[in-house]
């Protein structure tokens, strides 16, 4: 391509030299921006207490905080209000001191609506691996829902590939014998 003497840079030019400045600026932007603005009223709880209130309310210690943080995000897109909710749920359990799950469904916080209602929704993200229904539901970890957990060892879990990926296609060599 000829660049003429009045224009020096390409339409090429300068569509890199901005992704470049839009790449940037947002890298930087988010940390200059949470360093001078507090966290807003009714925001959801730190990664720390997510996993900490699910893992009580599950009665697994080793739930993947990866998919806490996937609970969390399909529903607080839900429901704007649910990580207020969850919050205030986990203060609660926190503060009434409760030893697990079986302590809290025997406590007065779940006969609070809202906080059962919060603990019923985390609960169902969880054992059932979706939030939502129909076209607006979204796939939480299907094959690391606790629905298998009782049978984890005994039954596969339901798959498109049981066997692994490709297993299809592997082919069984055997000595000539």
């Amino acid at each position: 391509m000829a660049r003429y003497d009045s224009d020096p840079y390409t339409r090429r030019d300068f569509l890199h030299a901005g992704a470049c400045a839009a790449g940037t600026l947002a890298l930087l932007a988010p940390a200059s921006l949470s360093a001078q603005m507090p966290p807003a009223a009714g925001a959801t709880p730190s990664a720390a207490a997510q996993v900490a209130l699910c893992r009580f309310l599950c009665g697994f210690p080793k739930l993947d905080p990866r998919l806490v943080a996937h609970a969390f995000a399909a529903l607080g897109a839900a429901d704007r209000g649910f990580g207020a909710r969850a919050e205030a749920l986990g203060h609660a359990i926190t503060s009434a001191g409760l030893p697990d799950v079986a302590a809290f469904r025997d406590s007065p916080l779940y006969a609070d609506a809202t906080h059962r209602a919060t603990a019923l929704a985390l609960l169902g993200a969880f054992y059932l691996g979706v939030v939502g229904t129909g076209d607006a539901a979204h796939l939480i970890g299907y094959e690391a829902s606790l629905m298998f957990a009782s049978t984890q060892g005994v039954t596969p879990i339901p798959s498109y590939a049981c066997g692994g990926p490709g297993y299809w296609g592997l082919v069984d060599v055997a000595a000539p014998g």
